[in-house]
């Protein structure tokens, strides 16, 4: 038999059962979810501008986090421009998560900003 398929008949052997264990307790595999909004430390500043149509983009994932509850603070990097340059802002949208003065964790994706939380 040629290598290659010894090789593939192998590694099915060894996988087969740990994809078969896999399904039987799937539904008790729990995901880490992020914090609840009363559970987090620190802050989210989201920095952007009005003339930035990504930012424009990432404004419902601000609004989101701000109507759930998250502590998030825009900042628009005109009129903040000392802020921006603290955290070493080069380029808009940033979802920057400080806590105790000190940055934790940054993204500039509107849609992994609460993974973001999984730093605290």
């Amino acid at each position: 038999m040629p290598k290659p398929v010894v090789l593939l008949i192998a590694l099915a052997t060894f996988m087969l059962p740990i994809g078969v264990v896999f399904v039987m307790y799937a539904d008790r595999i729990e995901l880490p979810q992020p914090p609840r909004p009363h559970e987090v430390e620190g802050k989210v500043y989201f920095f952007s501008a009005p003339w930035c149509g990504a930012c424009r983009r990432a404004q419902p994932a601000y609004e989101q986090l701000r109507d759930e509850g998250y502590p998030i603070k825009k900042i628009n990097v005109d009129n903040d421009p000392d802020l921006a340059q603290k955290y070493g802002i080069r380029g808009i949208p940033a979802f920057v998560y400080v806590r105790d003065g000190k940055e934790v964790g940054r993204t500039s994706s509107p849609g992994s900003v609460k993974s973001l939380f999984s730093w605290w």
